[in-house]
């Protein structure tokens, strides 16, 4: 069985939540842009404070409901900001 102190999970903890807020902050402007912003804003927030609080306990469960809420606002994001480049094409070639 492999054994994992808490400052190694506090750790790798706080680095992934470095790496979601610099990707929150990246990605800022583009999901201003969309319309559901507020919506897939909420459901990353979600998401990441599900992963939060399930590391905190050392529980599974809320580890990976936390990381598959934050993936699914992660996803809604790709998809609205290619339909909108798509569309963005589509206005381009016709011109």
């Amino acid at each position: 069985m492999i054994s994992i102190s808490f400052s190694e999970i506090l750790l790798i903890s706080v680095s992934i939540v470095i790496f979601i807020v610099f990707l929150y902050y990246l990605l800022g402007k583009e999901v201003k842009e969309v319309e559901d912003s507020k919506r897939i804003r909420d459901l990353m927030i979600v998401g990441l404070l599900l992963f939060l609080i399930g590391t905190y306990y050392s529980d599974t469960p809320l580890i990976s409901a936390g990381q598959a809420v934050f993936g699914y606002g992660f996803l809604l994001l790709l998809y609205k900001n290619y339909k909108k480049g798509l569309e963005e094409g589509y206005r381009n070639r016709k011109v």
